[in-house]
């Protein structure tokens, strides 16, 4: 586990993922994030890439050949290594071996940059496709937040839009009233709220979200800028909430070809991809 910090907030990142474990504010010693219970949800802050979500039969094909792909790709379980570290500041990297490479034949170096700055935390990751062909993949990021039932999710825009229930099987719950925003830009957390599964958004126009508590006080602001997919989730009755901004999320529409998938990057050689986010607190 590395440790960084600016004085004002302290960040804990396991090398194992690259995955965020703790986001503490050191004068309350507040932790925003979900502290990895494994009797409820084992994880904090996994990052996904190449895959986003369940691929349609557990894989894809791609150039007349079929590989397998485990939920949500295997990014959230890789080895990085350390290449730069200083007090409030991290990049960790990895690159496929020959495991990875018999599953996803790209070559690629995937960075995870973390950077504290005042009451904010910039991450970013960065996918650069090292091959000499165009390499298909999709990313997402999943922080968990803790919060407390009656607390309040709040859309950077109003939005006028309706999100499907999504069950454990990675399809639209057709037993779940979907939850219809018209004009709206908050949402209530209960704690039956996700009794009906994950809760996915089409597109939405809003850039960012907020957390606030019963009476409306901002404690926590994430940016993501405009993504494709959004979804919220966490287990039944557990008071915390992910969100989820995605690049790609291959629930939402069952095909096979890697390079047909929803909302896939397409990534020319020698090019990188970023994918920036700020959470404020």
């Amino acid at each position: 586990m590395i440790k960084i910090d600016n004085g004002i907030l302290s960040l804990s990142v396991d090398e194992k993922g690259a995955q965020m474990r703790s986001l503490c504010a050191l004068s309350s010693g507040r932790e925003y994030l979900w502290q990895a219970d494994p009797d409820v949800w084992g994880r904090t802050a996994p990052i996904l890439f190449p895959a986003v979500g369940k691929m349609h039969t557990d894989g894809y094909v791609y150039g007349g050949k079929r590989y397998a792909m485990p939920k949500h790709g295997f990014a959230r379980d890789a080895q990085f290594t350390v290449e730069k570290l200083r007090e409030d500041y991290l990049v960790l990297a990895f690159a496929p071996d020959e495991k990875i490479k018999e599953n996803y034949p790209f070559d690629f170096e995937f960075a995870a940059k973390f950077a504290l700055d005042g009451r904010a935390l910039v991450f970013a990751y960065e996918v650069e496709n090292k091959g000499g062909e165009t390499m298909y993949f999709s990313l997402g990021a999943h922080p968990g937040f803790n919060v407390n039932f009656g607390d309040k999710i709040v859309f950077g825009k109003k939005e006028s839009i309706t999100a499907l229930y999504y069950n454990e099987a990675d399809r639209p719950n057709a037993d779940a009233a979907p939850v219809v925003m018209n004009g709206d830009d908050t949402l209530t957390l209960t704690e039956d709220f996700f009794g009906h599964g994950s809760l996915c958004f089409p597109p939405v126009s809003s850039e960012s979200v907020s957390l606030t508590d019963a009476d409306g006080n901002e404690y926590l602001h994430m940016h993501f800028g405009k993504v494709p997919h959004l979804w919220l989730w966490a287990k039944a009755g557990a008071p915390y909430v992910c969100i989820e901004p995605w690049h790609g999320a291959d629930e939402t529409v069952p095909v096979e070809t890697l390079c047909e998938k929803k909302g896939i990057v397409a990534l020319d050689a020698g090019k990188k991809f970023v994918f920036e986010i700020k959470i404020e607190v």
